[in-house]
């Protein structure tokens, strides 16, 4: 049986719904009765070491052979109770250290092609299926259910056994992602740039390093804005909703990169970016396609499961497809510069069969998982 969970503590909360519903997640899937503690570490290692010293401050016989602890190096894990008891049977029977193979090590083995909560599901059952691989307690483990005998031992260099039955992908990369993807969409000669709901300002970032000219983030999260101070990635951050925020300046780019899905009105939105270009200026769009193979799969098996991200993104309102996009832009006469579809085909496994003769099947969209467009007001 599980005794003990031990979850390391982040330095800095960053109070954000979609991580939020994350953590509530991993709460309900954590086993009953097991108590759970909070432990100041950055990796596995400093986990196992932190957890070890809890462990040594407890009465003896509270270390009872068939017991073992539940290392989580991430509050913001997507691990299912199966995954659980597979990994807390597994150390008990082998009396030794069992992990759950993570995004970060799993993709080395086999292709990632999930980006919903139930392909994620299939992508484990596929693991099940793939060759094991060695692991250690490095970095990259995220999950580890040991002997809680065991843990006033040494963590490096311990063998572990991996189960590649089991799975879990860490969302805390959620805010701190570059987007480096979008760097090219950026007009060489912009001199500024604001990015809207763009998180801890690492596409600023980025941006800065690509291009020579002033950053501003607007982030309607008082949290995420302080940690994005602390960085040194942007010239200017203006905490608030965009639709309230005074700006004091025009612009020459403004960015919502995967931020339009996510508000009730996505026009007022583009209309005040309208109203806030510069003469030559532009609007930089990243939107998810709800079209998309995976999503269409999910809703034949009955399925759509909010996540702390993806295209089931527990905060998004609005949901569209590239002709709703296109739709969107044309009724606030913006004119589409450049249109670039972000392909993650379907697997060989998805077959449509008979509805592809009966009925007028967009393969395109199904292909499509977002859409970087560039847009402009119509002259």
């Amino acid at each position: 049986m599980i005794a003990h969970v031990f979850l390391a503590q982040p330095a800095r909360a960053k109070n954000s719904t979609e991580l939020d519903l994350a953590y509530e997640s991993l709460c309900r899937a954590l086993p009953d009765g097991a108590t759970l503690v909070h432990l100041d570490a950055v990796d596995a290692i400093g986990l196992w070491r932190a957890a070890g010293a809890f462990i040594q401050g407890l009465e003896h016989d509270k270390h009872a052979a068939s017991q073992c602890s539940l290392l989580l190096s991430s509050r913001y894990l997507y691990i299912t109770p199966s995954d659980i008891k597979e990994l807390s049977a597994a150390c008990i029977a082998l009396n030794a250290p069992v992990v759950a193979p993570s995004n970060q090590q799993a993709f080395s083995l086999l292709r990632p092609d999930y980006f919903t909560i139930r392909g994620l599901e299939r992508y484990k059952a596929k693991l099940a299926h793939a060759a094991a691989f060695e692991v250690t307690a490095d970095g990259a483990v995220s999950v580890i259910c040991a002997p809680t005998s065991q843990l006033s031992n040494e963590p490096k260099g311990m063998g572990m056994t991996c189960l590649p039955a089991t799975f879990t992908h860490d969302f805390a990369s959620y805010h701190a992602g570059d987007r480096s993807d979008i760097i090219g969409l950026i007009p060489a000669k912009v001199s500024s740039v604001l990015d809207v709901g763009g998180g801890e300002g690492f596409f600023l970032r980025s941006m800065s390093r690509a291009l020579e000219c002033q950053t501003h983030l607007c982030e309607v999260s008082p949290a995420i804005c302080d940690i994005a101070s602390t960085h040194g990635n942007v010239d200017c951050i203006w905490p608030g909703d965009f639709l309230e925020v005074a700006f004091d300046r025009s612009f020459d780019c403004i960015t919502f990169l995967d931020v339009l899905e996510h508000v009730v009105s996505p026009e007022s939105y583009l209309k005040r970016a309208v109203n806030l270009l510069s003469p030559e200026g532009v609007i930089v769009c990243s939107i998810p396609n709800v079209g998309h193979w995976s999503c269409v799969l999910d809703l034949i098996e009955g399925r759509w499961d909010y996540a702390a991200a993806g295209i089931h993104c527990t905060t998004h309102v609005r949901f569209f497809t590239p002709k709703s996009i296109e739709a969107l832009f044309k009724g606030l006469a913006l004119e589409i510069v450049e249109w670039v579809e972000v392909n993650a085909p379907a697997p060989e496994t998805f077959d449509l069969g008979v509805l592809q003769r009966n009925f007028n099947v967009d393969q395109n969209s199904l292909g499509t998982y977002a859409i970087h467009a560039v847009v402009r007001p119509r002259k």
